[in-house]
């Protein structure tokens, strides 16, 4: 049960009273979980302000009775601390951007930027520092259920972003794609009033038979797109819903000796997605297929997906 200190956090409720009484943690926790929140929006002018507060928060609280720049403290902890140089360079890069961003404005070319720092300096940098002033690292104070609601993804989506960046990819955005979903879920209104407990039932058949038609329009695009059988995966589940997803594949070989070469197309009918991008389809599904799966598909009876009558 959480205390009052612990009921305004979302996420954090590892923390003892006596560590959310010192000044300026609480602002730092509720500081990240409000910008986990926009990144379902992509508010990145938000964003970048929040993660840089959060850690400006921390080292204010890590060196207390300092009256220098924060620049300074800094360098400070960075000697203290033995942090790398390049987590370093990032943070003072973040700082910089937080600066440009409240005092000359953002434009949309900054997103790349934005996103690249968030992932490269944000989360490694607070990381650093709730251990430092907390004793926990950043992934170990999450509150344990909301692992599989959001955190999993997350991870995830920061291999898909540091892939990119690596690729000088230019378009390091369409990574976001399942955190943004996934928050959006997670944070989305569930509310329904009394007055539509009564025709529950009938929203749900109506709801299936959308998911249906959706299902239905997916399937008949991946077989065309792909000019190829579209297969529906029991064992890969959707990172959002937990969903069974729809997928295409490419092969290798010729005639009877096809064998299966890698994940073409993915997408899920409840969550309304189609994707094709390689780093994406790499780390959330081609990476949790396994020999029995691959077996399966070669075989000469393959999970096809069907169209259903509605």
């Amino acid at each position: 049960m959480p205390t009052d200190l612990q009921k305004p956090l979302c996420f954090f409720f590892q923390f003892s009273d006596d560590v959310l009484n010192k000044e300026g943690v609480a602002s730092a926790l509720q500081s990240f979980e409000t910008a986990i929140m926009l990144i379902a929006y992509e508010r990145w002018p938000s964003i970048v302000p929040l993660i840089w507060g959060a850690c400006e928060a921390l080292l204010r609280v890590k060196y207390p009775n300092s009256d220098e720049k924060i620049h300074i403290i800094q360098e400070k902890f960075k000697l203290e601390k033995n942090i790398s140089s390049a987590l370093n360079n990032n943070a003072h890069k973040l700082r910089q951007l937080r600066n440009d961003i409240a005092h000359k404005g953002y434009i949309p070319r900054d997103t790349q930027k934005c996103i690249e720092l968030f992932f490269n300096a944000g989360i490694p940098y607070l990381d650093c520092l709730l251990e430092d002033v907390t004793g926990l690292k950043l992934f170990e104070a999450l509150y344990p259920q909301s692992e599989g609601e959001i955190w999993s993804v997350f991870k995830d989506t920061r291999k898909v972003i540091t892939r990119k960046i690596n690729k000088s990819d230019d378009k390091i955005e369409k990574g976001l794609l399942f955190l943004i979903l996934k928050i959006r879920n997670k944070f989305s209104p569930t509310y329904i009033s009394e007055a539509l407990w009564d025709m529950q039932s009938f929203y749900e058949e109506e709801l299936w038979i959308s998911e249906m038609r959706f299902k239905n329009k997916l399937i008949n695009c991946i077989e065309k797109k792909q000019n190829d059988y579209c297969f529906e995966l029991s064992d890969i589940r959707c990172p959002i819903c937990g969903s069974d997803v729809l997928a295409s594949f490419l092969w290798k070989g010729k005639g009877e000796n096809w064998q299966f070469d890698s994940l073409n197309s993915v997408g899920c009918y409840k969550c309304v997605y189609l994707i094709e991008d390689k780093d994406l389809i790499e780390i959330f599904f081609h990476n949790r297929l396994t020999k029995e799966l691959i077996s399966e598909l070669e075989s000469d009876n393959p999970p096809l997906a069907k169209t259903v009558c509605v």
